[in-house]
């Protein structure tokens, strides 16, 4: 499980019109702060360390036979926050691979997702790796929206990305580019609908491409769209097909009649859609449709959010593995959708649904009586009291203090008002410095030159990533400083497992006003 962008180019591309796209990737790769993990040499000592990504001849296969053209890159610069290798190949296009009928990408993931179609080997999969929603993330969105913006439907970009974020990388693309760069067609409904209506499939298959690959925000507007767009019958039959593939007894049955409340359809007509016959016409599953309904709170007149959604499709950061677990833990609350029926309204168009196959009424009271029971059908579950209190209280130390995570000690500033929680980890890090210091192994590295302790620390170093221009500072401090080295040599001696600590270490070797700070402290020894 994480967080994800997907690359696909139909093999419809020609090399010169790869070409050019590719050139302008090569400016947004210089102007972006985007790193790669390579091996170097920094005053003369080879290591692995955080270079600046540029487009460089590359070698791999079991002995490093093979070798290619391109950009790689894990991360970025400023946060220094990596994830796994994304690249780019110059030299993507071959002529023995090049088809002119491969088509739209778009469409050829759409068959092999949604209709479980074969049109393999008709694309270049090009990204999938986790970028686990750091930084560099929205970077290289950026870079695929200029590639879908030259290369049009032969390029699809998908995955853990958001209108928000287009609208983010957009601009950034834009800014170091003669001409704007606009978001993904997946974010507009009229550029998405006018892709999609040219490939060859049926109106039912396109309305459910259109719809499972939108990434905007779907409620009323978008539920509209639809009506405005696809015939009635063709809204029926993509209905029929979903509830069909989720009856009443089955978990996502709830869930798809929270969509076509949210999208405006008829309530009335929502009965004939489910075929009840098919999974047995018992009173459980007319009980289940009406639980569903209401379980929506459509009936009640305030305006519903999703207060506890994770995921916000405005937000123009990328959101990480957290909100993704959120996503999938937070519960019958995002059953809710902003729709206003009057109970006696929604009582007469199941009444008149059912045709007489159920008693409405007597389930409706049922209903009522059990949320009574059980108290109040917005109640929360443990795990949405989790998320409330977590996003309330994060709230509170953002007003209270300049530091509120280890995360961000990198730019901590003198006076910065550390949390307590943070400043605790500092204090107990302040003791195992001062003890590894009088270890027999710091003062038998101390007799030896300085270039013999900078090749140790490269040495032993597991999990601080750091820059060339890093180690280049470390190195010349250790040099210059013999005193120095109590800075950098618990790197080598903690066990930096959690990257919590990894970051707190890096930051104490890099950010000289912290470190100040970080000697000031009274060491407290762990409990």
């Amino acid at each position: 499980m994480g967080v994800y962008i997907y690359l696909s180019i139909s093999k419809s591309v020609t090399k010169d019109e790869w070409g050019m796209a590719y050139e302008k990737t090569l400016k947004l790769v210089e102007a972006f702060p985007l790193v790669e993990i390579r091996k170097t040499k920094v005053q003369g000592i080879p290591l692995f360390c955080l270079v600046k990504s540029r487009e460089q001849w590359n070698s791999y296969g079991w002995n490093q036979e093979h070798k290619w053209q391109g950009w790689r890159v894990a991360g970025d610069s400023v946060t220094l926050r990596t994830a796994e290798t994304y690249s780019l190949p110059r030299n993507l296009v071959e002529e023995k691979q090049f088809d002119k009928e491969a088509g739209d990408a778009a469409f050829t993931e759409a068959c092999s997702m949604l209709f479980r179609e074969k049109e393999s080997g008709k694309v270049y999969h090009l990204w999938g790796a986790k970028t686990q929603g750091e930084p560099y993330h929205i970077y290289l969105l950026a870079i695929a929206c200029l590639l879908e913006a030259c290369l049009g439907s032969k390029a699809y970009v998908s995955g853990d990305i958001t209108p928000g974020q287009c609208r983010k990388a957009s601009r950034l693309a834009s800014t170091y580019l003669p001409e704007p760069v606009p978001v993904l067609d997946s974010c507009d409904m009229k550029r998405w609908y006018t892709r999609i209506q040219r490939w060859p499939i049926s109106d039912v298959k396109k309305l459910h491409a259109f719809e499972a690959m939108y990434l905007g925000e779907k409620g009323a507007a978008f539920g509209a769209f639809l009506r405005q767009n696809f015939p009635e019958e063709v809204c029926r039959e993509y209905w029929k097909a979903r509830f069909q593939k989720s009856p009443p007894d089955t978990y996502n049955f709830a869930k798809v009649v929270q969509e076509y409340l949210a999208w405006g359809f008829d309530l009335q007509e929502l009965c004939d859609l489910i075929s009840f016959d098919d999974h047995g016409e018992t009173p459980s599953a007319y009980e289940k449709l009406i639980n569903a309904v209401l379980d929506t709170g459509v009936y009640r007149p305030d305006q519903k959010s999703n207060v506890c959604a994770p995921i916000d499709l405005d937000a123009e950061e990328p959101y990480g593995i957290e909100a993704v677990f959120a996503q999938i833990f937070a519960g019958d609350h995002t059953k809710e959708v902003d729709r206003y029926i009057p109970m006696d309204q929604i009582r007469a168009q199941l009444a008149a649904g059912m045709r007489g196959r159920c008693d409405v009424d007597g389930l409706i009271e049922k209903y009522q009586q059990k949320t009574v029971h059980n108290g109040s059908s917005r109640a929360e579950n443990e795990v949405q009291r989790i998320i409330r209190e977590e996003m309330e209280n994060r709230q509170e130390d953002i007003e209270r203090y300049d530091i509120t995570q280890s995360k961000e000690l990198p730019w901590y500033h003198a006076g910065d008002r550390i949390h307590p929680r943070v400043l605790q980890l500092l204090k107990t890090l302040r003791w195992h410095y001062e003890t590894l210091a009088k270890e027999d192994l710091f003062a038998e590295l101390m007799k030896h030159p300085a270039g013999d302790r900078c090749r140790w620390l490269t040495n032993n170093n597991r999990n601080v990533e750091m820059r060339d221009v890093d180690w280049e500072k470390i190195f010349t401090d250790i040099k210059s400083t013999p005193g120095s080295f109590a800075r950098y040599y618990p790197m080598a001696r903690l066990q930096l497992n959690a990257y919590e600590l990894a970051v707190v270490v890096r930051s104490l070797m890099l950010n000289d006003g912290l470190y100040a700070f970080f000697q000031s402290l009274a060491p407290e020894c762990e409990q």
